[in-house]
């Protein structure tokens, strides 16, 4: 058997069968690693999927093949693509293991591209924390580009401080931090929302550049993005403006934001036209910036504006892929649900739905129709579902509350080679909670724990807390939030509300007012950023103990918050009702025995702390009562 590259998938496949089978038999002394090597190379060529790729490479590997340096490359290519960032870090470990440690290029290429594809519950970004590590104790002398790699990867992590240290060493060793380094600092800031210091860094760059030299345009986009995390979409379009006044001309990344906060706005018509503003500033038509608008369309149900765009961008010569077609899918499986329990599962191996229910909607039958005209549109075109796919139809099922379902799309996703990611681990977990299986999403969690294709994130560990909260086991939950708190500090970020929100409503459902609004106060004093609605529930528990004063300070934190709309004459409506209530029941406690009466008294007395007694009363914070 030679070397040559084989002309097909199923060429590959068959050559990699054969080499294992000589391999196995003690015939293999005719193999060589360079037909091993070709062979892995050929399988990834062609798309084959990541687990039988990493399986023939063990494989060759368990039989003391050694496999070539450039077809290591290509692995861990195919294994980033793939989002295994753990057998990334594998593969780097067994490369240094025979060839010594990797060129300094190469480390920090891996650790780029990583973090291009960390995916949601995926173990990318510690995958590349690793291989920065790693970097670091081969010995190598860091340069300016491998600073700001490491600066970056800090950066995506919420490690603000070791990055500002790794700006300082850069400029200790000698070289320029360069503009990158400032552009890394503002996209901390920006994904924040903090824009004030995002724009201090921007004045900053501009004096480090000189005031005359236009700034490149990503610094620019960097504000245009941090305004459209806000829902800004007047600012953004302002530094969109600015870039051009200043001589800066704006690039695909540019507009492809602006049409995400445009189309969040539910200004389908202005995003789309920002395809003709590109066209005229002769800017070649850009996937990315369909899939903004698309995405807009698909959240929106606009489905003839996303049909025109998808046949524009094909007039124009751009396939959709994978990400077009996950946006499309979510969109049908949202917009009235897939309740049909086996539809989502037919829907993820591309057959039919069957058993669908004669109490469907014809909405609901049409919108599993599209799903599936999608999914066998999307294999034709040469595409592959990905985790994403795979996690949108299970979510779906989770929606419609079938277990069932959800189990069999689970199984095909596996049939066809794709690991589950924390999202997928997550939606589970929600499910079986739901549906009152507490003991199947604690296993659930156990396995994403130790998944080597996913991580536990902020998501899970919210989610754990409401798995305990609703059994009633208050200690995990608790010890469950402190994890997930810890988990955000460590990424700059304040902690979880949805953890924060199961607690004070696990709390309140058992009748512990005291312990709910102690765990209210700690998650404000954390920094927390509550909703409003977790902010009505608050409220409503004090009002249902009579804790006027607690109520009335609730509410002035409320007051203190910014982006929270209040309504209140509502607030004041349950307010006088509640007095009502404390009225009614004072009235019947005087008609029975002197006991009843003062236990009423007591649990009403902390009315009179209540500044004016009206919902505007009240003190500072809020102040937690026993």
């Amino acid at each position: 058997m030679d070397a040559r590259r084989p002309k097909s998938l199923l060429a590959a496949q068959d050559d990699v069968r054969a080499l294992r089978a000589r391999l196995n038999t003690g015939s293999g002394d005719d193999v060589s690693a360079e037909q091993c090597s070709e062979a892995i190379k050929a399988l990834s060529a062609f798309g084959e999927r990541w687990s039988d790729i990493r399986q023939a490479y063990s494989d060759f590997r368990a039989a003391g093949v050694r496999i070539r340096a450039d077809t290591y490359r290509v692995l861990v290519a195919a294994a980033i693509e793939a989002r295994q960032g753990m057998d990334v870090v594998e593969l780097v470990s067994h490369e240094e293991e025979l060839y010594g440690p990797p060129p300094l290029p190469v480390y920090c290429s891996l650790i780029s591209r990583l973090l291009k594809h960390p995916g949601r519950g995926t173990p990318c970004r510690q995958a590349a924390y690793a291989l920065w590590q790693k970097l670091r104790a081969s010995g190598y002398k860091l340069d300016a580009p491998a600073y700001r790699t490491g600066m970056n990867l800090c950066v995506e992590l919420g490690k603000l401080s070791e990055a500002r240290q790794l700006m300082d060493a850069m400029r200790a060793a000698g070289h320029r931090p360069g503009w990158g380094s400032y552009h890394i600092l503002m996209k901390y800031h920006a994904r924040r929302g903090e824009m004030d210091a995002a724009r201090r860094l921007f004045t900053q760059l501009r004096a480090y550049r000189g005031g005359d030299r236009p700034l490149e345009i990503s610094a620019y986009n960097i504000l245009l993005d941090g305004f459209v995390r806000l829902g800004d979409v007047t600012m953004a379009r302002a530094v969109l403006d600015k870039a051009r006044r200043e001589g800066t001309a704006p690039d695909a990344y540019t507009y492809s934001s602006y049409a995400s906060g445009l189309a969040a706005a539910g200004r389908l018509e202005e995003a789309e036209a920002l395809l003709g503003e590109m066209a005229a500033e002769g800017l070649p038509p850009n996937p990315v910036v369909y899939g903004a608008v698309l995405d807009g369309c698909s959240r929106l149900s606009d489905w003839n504006r996303a049909e025109r765009l998808l046949a524009k961008m094909r007039a124009d010569g751009l396939r959709p892929s994978v990400v077009h077609y996950n946006m499309l899918i979510r969109g049908r499986s949202y917009g009235s649900g897939i309740p049909d329990g086996d539809g989502a599962a037919a829907a993820a191996t591309a057959g039919s739905y069957r058993g669908s229910s004669s109490s469907s909607s014809s909405n609901s039958g049409s919108d599993r129709g599209f799903v599936e005209a999608l999914l066998v549109e999307m294999r034709a075109s040469g595409l592959r579902p990905d985790a994403v796919t795979y996690g949108t139809l299970i979510d779906a099922a989770v929606r419609s509350g079938s277990v069932s379902s959800a189990l069999e799309v689970l199984s095909a996703m596996r049939v066809d080679g794709v690991q589950p990611d924390g999202a997928i681990f997550t939606s589970l977990m929600k499910l079986f909670r739901t549906q009152g299986h507490q003991a199947k999403a604690l296993e659930v969690f156990q396995q994403l724990s130790s998944s080597r294709s996913s991580s536990v994130d902020l998501w899970a560990l919210s989610c754990l807390v409401k798995v305990f909260a609703g059994e009633g086991n208050m200690g995990e939950a608790e010890a469950a939030q402190r994890r997930a708190n810890q988990m955000a500090a460590e990424q700059g970020l304040p902690p979880p509300v949805e953890a924060a929100y199961a607690l004070l409503q696990a709390y309140g459902q058992q009748g512990q007012l005291g312990p709910a609004l102690l765990s209210f106060r700690r998650f404000l004093a954390a920094g927390g950023q509550p909703h409003r609605k977790m902010c009505e529930l608050a409220y409503r528990l004090c009002l249902k103990h009579f804790d006027f004063s607690s109520a009335a300070q609730v509410l002035r934190a409320m007051r203190l918050m910014r982006g929270l709309e209040l309504r209140d004459a509502l607030y004041r409506q349950q307010w006088e009702e509640a007095q009502r209530r404390m009225q009614a029941r004072r009235q019947q406690a005087g008609n029975s025995n002197g006991n009843g009466n003062r236990m009423i008294s007591s649990s009403s007395s902390s009315s009179s702390g209540s500044g004016d007694g009206s919902p505007g009363g009240g003190g500072g914070g809020c102040r937690a009562t026993d």
